[in-house]
C-alpha cells in the first residue's frame, strides 16, 4: 500500500486533486459502497430507536473513519440518507488543520475547510466548548445536513452557502473547481448581502422538501457528480420529480 502524505510543499489544489483521485479509486473498486451501506443501516436502526421518545432528539447520523493509502478519511451518513466524504489533509508538521470534503457539484468538486472556519464555528455556535478539530468538523456537518449550493460572486469569487446554523463563507477557485471555506457567521451576525439572500432562498426551498425528496435530490446530485447520469438526464429527473431548486 502506497502512502499519500499531505505536505506544505503541495498547493491546496494539488491536495484537492489527490483526494479526488483516492475517492475515485475507493468508489471504482467498490470499497466505498459496503461502508456506506453499513452506515445507512446503522442510521435506520437509530431512527427506529428514536421513535419511542417524544423529547428533543440529537441529530441521527453514523460515522466511520478509514485509512486508505495513508490518507485518513471520514465517512458520515446523515438521517436524510445524504453522506459526506472528508479527508484530513493537514500538512505534516502544520499546526493548522485542514479538511477537504468531496463535493456534489460539477463546478465545485471539493470544499476545503480551513482552521479559521472551524475556530469561528466553535466560537459562534458552541462557545469554544468543542476541544478537537475533528469534533468541530463533525458537529458542523452533522448539525447541518442540508445546505444550499454555494452562491458565488463572479467578480470577487466570494462564495457563501446557507446552513441551518448560519452561513459558511469562502473563495472559489474556478480553475481548480474548489471552494476554500474561510469563516462562519451565525444567522444574527450580519444582514444578508446579495450572495446570502440567494443562498438563503435556495436553502429555504430545500427545507420545504420532504425527507424522501431530499434523499432523492442528494442521490441525483451524487450520481451526476460520479458521472453515472448525464447533465441532461439529471435535469430531466429533477423536473420529473419536481425537485428543481434554482
Amino acid at each position: 500500500m502506497c502512502n499519500n502524505d499531505f505536505t506544505t510543499y503541495m498547493k491546496r489544489h494539488q491536495r484537492s486533486n489527490l483526494c479526488l483521485k483516492l475517492y475515485k479509486e475507493l468508489k471504482d473498486s467498490n470499497r466505498l459502497h459496503p461502508i456506506l451501506q453499513q452506515l445507512k443501516n446503522s442510521v435506520e436502526e437509530k431512527k427506529k430507536g428514536q421513535k419511542s421518545f417524544s423529547q428533543w432528539k440529537e441529530p441521527v447520523y453514523a460515522m466511520e473513519s478509514i485509512v486508505y493509502k495513508g490518507a485518513t478519511i471520514y465517512i458520515i451518513v446523515h438521517n436524510n440518507s445524504s453522506y459526506d466524504i472528508v479527508f484530513n489533509t493537514t500538512p505534516i508538521g502544520d499546526s493548522k488543520m485542514e479538511f477537504i470534503q468531496i463535493g456534489d457539484d460539477l463546478k465545485t468538486k471539493t470544499i476545503i475547510y480551513t482552521q479559521h472556519v472551524l475556530d469561528r464555528y466553535n466560537q459562534r455556535i458552541h462557545r469554544n466548548s468543542l476541544k478537537s478539530n475533528i469534533d468541530i468538523l463533525k458537529h458542523l456537518l452533522v448539525n447541518n445536513p442540508i445546505k444550499s449550493q454555494f452562491s458565488i460572486d463572479e467578480r470577487t469569487k466570494r462564495s457563501v452557502a446557507k446552513l441551518n446554523e448560519g452561513f459558511i463563507w469562502g473563495v472559489r477557485d474556478k480553475r481548480h473547481q474548489c471552494i476554500v471555506v474561510t469563516t462562519f457567521y451565525n444567522n444574527a451576525a450580519r444582514k444578508d448581502k446579495k450572495e446570502q439572500r440567494l443562498a438563503r432562498t435556495i436553502y429555504e426551498k430545500m427545507t420545504e422538501l420532504s425527507s424522501i425528496q431530499i434523499a432523492m435530490y442528494n442521490a441525483l446530485r451524487k450520481q451526476l457528480f460520479d458521472k453515472i447520469i448525464t447533465e441532461d438526464e439529471y435535469e430531466c429527473l429533477l423536473m420529473q420529480h419536481r425537485l428543481q431548486i434554482n
